[in-house]
C-alpha cells in the first residue's frame, strides 16, 4: 500500500473489524423512518431555491425505508426510482447515498430529518453496503457481481463524494465507517486516473470520465492528497485532446451527442467550476467549455417564435434530442456565449412565483413517487446545493443572443472537422435558410 493511501494497513485492519461488529450488532431489522406531518409545515417555510423539494420531502421515507435491512444486501436500497434497477450489486442505485446524506444534513427549519437516528442508521447501512460492494481493484459494479466499470465508478466518487462533504460537516455519524467510505471514495478515483482501459472509455465517453472531476475535488475538500490531486491535473490536462474533438464536441460514443453532453457533462461542469474558479485549472475549463458552446451555436439554432432552440439532432450518436428552452450553467458568468442559452433572473423569479403560487393551492399534495421511472427520485436534485447558481439578467441575454452566428450575420459558410474521426461539418446561412450537413 502506498504511503499516501488514507489508511495504514493496521488502520484497515481496526476498520474491518469495526465493520464486522457494527453488522454483527445489527441483525434486527432497522427501525422505518417516518413520514413527514405536512401539516406542521406552511409551503413559507420553503426558500425560492428550494421550492422543489417538498417532492423529495414528502418520499424521502418511502426511498429511505427500501434500505435492506438484513442478509447479504443489508444496506442495498432496493427501490426502482434511480437507473432502473432493484438488483444488487449496483453502484448506481447506490448514488441515492447523497440523498439520505442530504437530508440528515440539511439545516432547514422545514426539514425534521436532520440529525435524526432513524435515518441516521439507514444511511449508515447504505454506505456500508456501498463500501462493501467495491471490487479490489477500486472499481464499483453496475450490471452484475464483479462486473466493474467506469460509469459506476466515476459517479460513484462524484455522488458519493458528495455526501461525504455534507456528512464530515453534518450532524454525528459513525467515525469508522466515514473512514472506510473516505477511502473506497480515495481507491475509486485513483483506479480512474490510473486504469488504461478507463481512460479509454472516456475517449469514447467523455461524461463518463467526468464523474472522477467532481469526485476528486470533492476528495480534496475534504483531505488534501498532494499525491493524487497532482495525478488528477495531469489527467485532467491531458485529457482536452483525447476526450473533446477539434470541431468543439465532447466525444460520446466518438462523436457528438447533445443530451449527454448537456445533462451529465453539463452538471459535472457546474459543479467542478466553484472549486477551479481563477485557477490555471479554471481557464482550461473556460477554454473547453467555451468550444462546447461555440460548437453548440452552430447546432441549436433559435425557434423563429423564440421559445427555445432547435437541436441538429440527425448527428447525435447516443440521443435524439429535438429541441431544449434553456440551458444554465455558472460558466455563462466569464463565456458571453453561454447566456444566449440561459434563463434570465427576471425569468427565473416570474418562475419561481408560479412555483410558488402552485404550491400555495395544492398544499399539502405533491406529485406521487414515480416507481418504475428512472428519475424518479434522483441524487442530482441534491448535487448543487452547496454551490451558487449565475444567472444574467434579461439584458446580458440578449445580447448574448445577439452573437448567435444566425442572428450575427444573414450569411456565412462555416465549417469544422474533426481530425479524430475525419468527419466534416458544415454550416451554411443565407438570408433564405439555415442549412446543417455533415460528410464522413
Amino acid at each position: 500500500m502506498k504511503p499516501s493511501s488514507l489508511l495504514t494497513a493496521r488502520g484497515w485492519v481496526v476498520l474491518a473489524l469495526a465493520s464486522a461488529i457494527i453488522r454483527a450488532a445489527a441483525d434486527s431489522a432497522l427501525p422505518e423512518v417516518r413520514p413527514v406531518d405536512f401539516a406542521k409545515l406552511s409551503p413559507a417555510d420553503f426558500s425560492d431555491e428550494d421550492l422543489d423539494l417538498p417532492y423529495y420531502l414528502a418520499h424521502l421515507h418511502t426511498v429511505a425505508n427500501a434500505v435492506e435491512s438484513s442478509g447479504p444486501d443489508r444496506g442495498f436500497i432496493r427501490i426502482n426510482v434511480w437507473r432502473r434497477s432493484e438488483t444488487p450489486p449496483n453502484a448506481r442505485i447506490m448514488e441515492n447515498i447523497l440523498s439520505l446524506a442530504w437530508f440528515y444534513c440539511a439545516d432547514r427549519k422545514w426539514n425534521p430529518y436532520r440529525g435524526d437516528p432513524v435515518l441516521r442508521r439507514r444511511l449508515e447501512a447504505a454506505l456500508d453496503y456501498w463500501c462493501r460492494e467495491q471490487l479490489p481493484d477500486g472499481q464499483f459494479p453496475q450490471y452484475g457481481p464483479g462486473k466493474g466499470d467506469l460509469a459506476a465508478t466515476a459517479f460513484a466518487s462524484k455522488f458519493v463524494g458528495e455526501a461525504l462533504i455534507l456528512l464530515h460537516g453534518g450532524p454525528p455519524i459513525d467515525s469508522a465507517l466515514l473512514a472506510r467510505a473516505d477511502a473506497a471514495n480515495r481507491r475509486a478515483i485513483e483506479t480512474v486516473l490510473t486504469q488504461p482501459k478507463m481512460y479509454e472509455t472516456g475517449r469514447k465517453y467523455e461524461n463518463q470520465f467526468g464523474g472522477v472531476w467532481v469526485g476528486g475535488l470533492a476528495y480534496f475538500a475534504i483531505h488534501p492528497d498532494a499525491e493524487l490531486r497532482a495525478l488528477w491535473e495531469k489527467v485532467f490536462r491531458q485529457s482536452r485532446n483525447d476526450f473533446q474533438s477539434t470541431a468543439g464536441y465532447y466525444y460520446e460514443k466518438r462523436g457528438p451527442d447533445f443530451e449527454y453532453t448537456m445533462d451529465t457533462h453539463g452538471h459535472n461542469s457546474r459543479h467542478i467550476w466553484p472549486w477551479l474558479r481563477g485557477t490555471p485549472l479554471g481557464d482550461e475549463l473556460v477554454a473547453r467549455d467555451a468550444a462546447w458552446f461555440d460548437w453548440l451555436a452552430y447546432n441549436a439554432p433559435p425557434e423563429p417564435a423564440g421559445a427555445g432552440f432547435i437541436l441538429n439532432h440527425a448527428i447525435e450518436t447516443r440521443q435524439r434530442t429535438a429541441c431544449f428552452s434553456t440551458y444554465e450553467t455558472p460558466l455563462g458568468e466569464v463565456i458571453p456565449l453561454v447566456r444566449a442559452f440561459s434563463e434570465s433572473v427576471e425569468e427565473r423569479a416570474a418562475r419561481n412565483a408560479r412555483k410558488r403560487a402552485a404550491l400555495v393551492a395544492d398544499w399539502p399534495k405533491v406529485a406521487p413517487l414515480r416507481l418504475g421511472e428512472m428519475t424518479a427520485f434522483s441524487p442530482y436534485a441534491f448535487l448543487h446545493r452547496r454551490t451558487h447558481e449565475w444567472l444574467p439578467t434579461t439584458a446580458q441575454r440578449d445580447a448574448a443572443r445577439a452573437l448567435l452566428p444566425v442572428n450575427a450575420r444573414d450569411r456565412f459558410t462555416q465549417q469544422r472537422r474533426d481530425s479524430r474521426e475525419n468527419v466534416v461539418f458544415t454550416f451554411a446561412r443565407r438570408p433564405a435558410y439555415f442549412a446543417r450537413l455533415h460528410v464522413r
